[in-house]
């Protein structure tokens, strides 16, 4: 998977642009569900959405808690 990813990175194609960079985040979301049949079950995840010309992608995280989403999500795009 690295080496696709750095063989994008390389291809001088105008159609695709590498778009999992740190300046080309567009939105990040951290959501909370609960369960509609246990009220006591929350679930919480992020996704990040990015944009470079004509590609986007995103990643999304799941965590435990918002606090867990949070702290995966600062790593994440600190690693960028």
């Amino acid at each position: 998977m690295i080496d696709i990813i750095n063989n994008i990175k390389e291809t001088n194609i105008s159609a695709i642009s590498y778009p999992f960079e740190k300046d080309c985040i567009e939105s990040v979301s951290i959501w909370m569900q609960r369960s509609l049949f246990d009220r006591d079950d929350l679930r919480f995840s992020c996704d990040i959405k990015f944009k470079n010309g004509n590609t986007e992608g995103k990643h999304s995280i799941k965590g435990t808690s918002f606090e867990d989403c949070f702290l995966q999500l600062k790593a994440f795009v600190e690693n960028l």
